[in-house]
């Protein structure tokens, strides 16, 4: 066991080990390593695509509440003109 790096007792030096694994892994510049982390705490990058799809429209209270009033006037209508129907036996 003493030729087992694992077990302390090997060979190669501790300097030597160190500069073997820099070769191995390629450099990342810090701005891309911080980009990525950046990106790694936020949800997936399509979101951000998507929001650009579907524009979001603020509204006053008052304006939804009179979108809702319509849109029942209007689901209104449609079953007054169902049950007219229905009377004039059509």
């Amino acid at each position: 066991m003493a030729g087992n790096k694992f077990w302390g007792g090997g060979d190669v030096s501790s300097s030597e080990s160190d500069s073997d694994s820099d070769d191995s892994m390629p450099a990342v510049p810090a701005a891309q390593q911080a980009k990525s982390q950046y990106k790694a705490r936020w949800a997936e990058e399509s979101s951000s695509e998507e929001e650009d799809t579907q524009r979001r429209v603020v509204k006053s209270h008052t304006d939804k509440r009179y979108d809702q009033m319509r849109e029942r006037l209007k689901q209104f209508d449609v079953r007054i003109a169902a049950l007219e129907g229905i009377a004039r036996g059509g």
